[in-house]
């Protein structure tokens, strides 16, 4: 077997470190000391969701634990519409406590077995790119026998309670469950049917009052620390669409994408005006130059779409449309393909695979 080319630090041997400085011996001076460059400084309780991954924490604490009161508190920072967040799941499947986004909105699910259940909603969306705080409490109150769930954002406060009422035997027990965070693993069988896992960042993750480092238990799909780094890659499921800032096309410009789909007719990408009202300020004095721009921007576009797999490129500057396809190999075909269309005066050239 070839040897380790690279950097090698905390080996931990039996729950002990181990140094690796003072070693006795070497071969040909083939171990020095590791030079790395930089590191970027990470903040260790913040952590980033890659949209496929989760978090698997296991509770146990040496302080009393007490099944009729629950909860969970968190940061978290997404744009991401549906998704997982929260999930716990009593020795009774039936019996869980779940934290989910649902069209942007937070949703708090409670279920006490067979036909008993709480359910709360925000009335806003909280999706934004913002970091918000969420926190989610149960309990129950043994001497009225009323069960009763809490949801705190930080401008909306909702209570509610479950039905039909539950008895004092059906409150989810906790004690040594699991917890998931953001997503479950492959294969996990979920007493409900959940949205996909978070795409985003979260912070400050406590259940029942205890701080929990995600990096040190069960995880996939998850880094430490929350950078602005841009995402590159985004899944569509033929439903949604992305909205970002659009540019007009000038004397020299160019544009282009990696794509891959299995569908022979989509819409891929498309530039227009069309719905953006009021978009320029009325120019002082000169009300028929004001109008003729908004006119002209009404009816420019450029598009990107496949037709029966090919490629079909449009623009339109106001004064008819320009129209390049592509001929041969379909696109359809699952594989990531690029292209490039690039402008110079009245020039246009569509490059695919290139």
């Amino acid at each position: 077997q070839p040897g380790l080319v690279g950097c090698l630090h905390r080996l931990i041997l039996d729950g002990r470190p181990i140094g690796l400085w003072n070693f006795r011996s070497e071969s040909n001076n083939a171990c020095t000391a590791c030079i790395e460059g930089a590191e970027e400084v990470k903040d260790e309780q913040s952590y980033t969701f890659a949209g496929d991954g989760y978090v698997v924490l296991h509770h146990e604490s040496s302080s009393a634990y007490n099944k009729y009161l629950f909860s969970v508190s968190l940061n978290f920072r997404t744009f991401d519409e549906n998704a997982l967040l929260f999930l716990a799941v009593s020795s009774q499947p039936d019996r869980f406590v779940s934290l989910t986004l649902s069209q942007g909105h937070v949703v708090f699910r409670i279920g006490y077995g067979g036909d008993s259940s709480l359910e709360i909603s925000t009335v806003k969306t909280y999706n934004n790119g913002n970091w918000t705080r969420l926190e989610a409490t149960r309990y129950f109150d043994r001497k009225k026998k009323v069960e009763k769930g809490l949801l705190k954002m930080e401008t909306e406060l909702i209570d509610g309670a479950p039905t039909p009422p539950p008895g004092q035997d059906a409150i989810p027990d906790f004690f040594g469950a699991n917890f998931y965070v953001g997503g479950v693993p492959p294969g996990f069988k979920a007493p409900i049917l959940l949205p996909g896992s978070f795409l985003g960042c979260m912070s400050d993750v406590q259940v029942l009052q205890e701080g929990y480092n995600l990096l040190r238990n069960r995880f996939w799909g998850v880094q430490g620390s929350c950078s602005d780094k841009p995402l590159t890659v985004v899944g569509f499921n033929g439903d949604g669409y992305l909205e970002l800032a659009s540019h007009s096309l000038k004397k020299k410009s160019s544009f282009g994408f990696v794509f891959s789909t299995m569908q022979e007719d989509a819409l891929l990408m498309l530039s227009t005006f069309e719905g953006l009202a009021g978009r320029y300020q009325p120019l002082e004095d000169n009300e028929e130059l004001t109008n003729t721009i908004e006119q002209e921007d009404r009816l420019s576009y450029y598009t990107v779409s496949l037709r029966r797999g090919q490629l079909d490129v449009r623009l339109n500057a106001g004064r008819g449309e320009v129209r390049l396809a592509s001929t041969g190999s379909e696109y359809a075909d699952g594989k990531f393909h690029s292209l490039a269309l690039s402008k110079t005066g009245r020039r246009l050239e569509l490059r695919v695979d290139d």
